[in-house]
């Protein structure tokens, strides 16, 4: 676990009175760690009779679900099995929601259409677990900033339980509940108990119409690469062999020399920047958007980073040779370079090329008292804690989603760069970061938060298995990429060129833009 001492560490990006806020909620979350990991939500259909039309589950974020025809009883997983239990033995009508037994899932029935052979209403069941209307909660309502109590007391009163009840369940003084659910009315400008049910059930109504997540997410992903991306840039859906879609931004000449790009946290500049002058210098730019990026995935669900990893690698394999690419060039930039050495040690014979922009692999030089450096320190001690992560990343989230924040903790950590500085104020070609940058954070925690965990388990040890040549550029004025971390992690590595841009920062791809592409347009030879 985190002390005080380093949590203040964690957040010392933020201001004072977000980060007590958030090491609060973050100790909060720990202290429950592990009581509840549901982000499932079953369903039943049942005719007039309330027999079993069909079943399933769904688990939002893992673009899952497990569809049932008519299930018998030897067929039913445990919560599908407790709703079938409760709408058939209670006197159930549509419109009525209660706490289901298993106690962190609600029940709640609804009249969803007509059955077509015998033109009787068919009644659907949905169990929903908390976590699901936790995730509604903070992204329908992300100004409210409700803690952790305070929407677990809220999905106990849409339940129908009285705060004495409430308090009775969670072993609380039933004033301290009854405290803590004015506090959610007022948060959510809501007048009372009815008034936030009514609010809640609205904003509960999209679950009836539930589809399959990948949709939703490339709905999302599409909307975002056409508010912050250059015209030029295809959004492509990439069907797996497994089924999975693999979502891809593609940019510059169709036919030209394929770069494919594993991006870090700031790749909208990359993209940005690179895209509208692919084409001009005979390249396709190819940058698929890893898994934990734009997902709602709860922060409970539990995530194996190292099969994570495996699993976009192998995605990336099944991409190259189903498009049957040959010659590929792979570039990493910042955290995403961590990534590309993995492939590359991987599976090496699939890349011609390998080449690092901005590399930042989360150790500072000693001495170096820079704000992420010491966010780094602390996340290092802990660094096998992925359910940590996840909730300081969330933290993060809620906080970015003020601009003027998300804004002063950029310039905090680039302030040593006057370039790196001019590209966050939108004075180098590229948009000020502050209109995308707290969208993207809020709606990929899981996936920088595995960014952050797999680059601190990064082995520079790893690099003797790298055949494909390797070119590490950097800029001279970059915060946190230093010359001398890049030179001791690669000098013990001898298939490798280093080329440092002068005048130029972490950002160089923005600020070097021409240079990088001729680069990128000269490895064709």
């Amino acid at each position: 676990m985190l002390n005080e001492d380093e949590l203040k560490e964690l957040f010392a990006l933020i201001p004072e009175n977000e980060a007590q806020k958030a090491s609060s909620e973050v100790l909060e979350q720990l202290s429950q760690m592990g009581s509840r990991s549901d982000n499932r939500i079953a369903w039943v259909d049942f005719d007039g009779r309330f027999e079993i039309l069909s079943a399933g589950i769904s688990e939002i974020g893992k673009v899952s679900s497990l569809r049932i025809i008519k299930p018998s009883d030897s067929e039913r997983p445990e919560v599908l099995e407790n709703l079938i239990w409760h709408t058939q033995r209670d006197m159930i009508r549509s419109g009525d929601i209660f706490l289901s037994d298993m106690l962190d899932r609600i029940i709640w029935i609804v009249p969803f259409g007509l059955a077509t052979a015998a033109g009787a209403t068919v009644t659907r069941s949905i169990s929903v677990g908390f976590d699901v209307l936790y995730e509604i909660l903070d992204s329908l309502n992300p100004t409210a900033r409700l803690t952790h109590t305070e929407k677990r007391v809220t999905c106990h009163t849409l339940a129908g339980l009285t705060p004495k009840q409430s308090a009775e369940l969670d072993k609380v003084h039933w004033e301290t509940r009854r405290g803590q659910l004015k506090q959610v009315c007022a948060k959510l400008s809501v007048s009372g108990q009815n008034s936030l049910v009514r609010l809640v059930m609205s904003q509960m109504v999209h679950l009836l119409f539930y589809v399959e997540e990948e949709k939703r997410q490339s709905a999302d992903v599409a909307s975002f690469a056409t508010t912050h991306f250059p015209k030029n840039v295809r959004l492509i859906l990439w069907r797996l062999p497994d089924g999975r879609t693999l979502r891809v931004f593609e940019a510059g000449d169709k036919d030209g020399l394929p770069v494919l790009m594993q991006h870090g946290l700031f790749f909208v500049p990359l993209v940005q920047s690179l895209a509208p002058h692919a084409a001009a210098h005979g390249l396709r730019l190819v940058l698929p958007l890893r898994s934990g990026y734009w997902s709602q995935q709860s922060l409970d669900t539990p995530v194996d980073t190292l099969k994570t990893e495996a699993q976009w690698d192998a995605d990336l394999k099944a991409y190259i040779e189903g498009k049957a690419e040959s010659g590929i060039i792979m570039v990493g930039h910042s955290m995403g370079c961590v990534h590309s050495l993995r492939f590359a040690a991987r599976y090496p014979k699939l890349l011609r090329n390998l080449v690092l922009l901005s590399p930042y692999f989360g150790r500072a030089p000693r001495n170096t008292k820079t704000y992420l450096s010491r966010i780094m320190k602390v996340l290092d001690r802990v660094r096998s804690n992925q359910f940590l992560f996840r909730i300081v990343a969330s933290q993060f989230a809620h906080s970015y989603s003020n601009n003027r924040i998300a804004q002063s903790a950029l310039y905090r950590i680039f302030r040593d760069s006057a370039e790196d500085i001019k590209v966050l104020k939108g004075a180098a070609a590229v948009p000020a970061f502050d209109p995308w940058f707290s969208s993207l954070f809020r709606s990929s925690v899981n996936g920088i938060a595995q960014d952050f965990q797999s680059t601190l388990r990064f082995d520079p040890q790893s690099l003797k298995h790298i055949p494909a040549p390797c070119m590490v550029i950097y800029g001279d004025q970059d915060p946190i990429a230093w010359e001398d971390e890049i030179e001791s992690t690669f000098g013990r590595s001898g298939n490798h060129k280093s080329t440092c841009i002068p005048g130029s920062g972490h950002f160089l791809m923005v600020t070097a833009r021409n240079e990088i592409l001729s680069i990128l347009s000269s490895l064709r030879k």
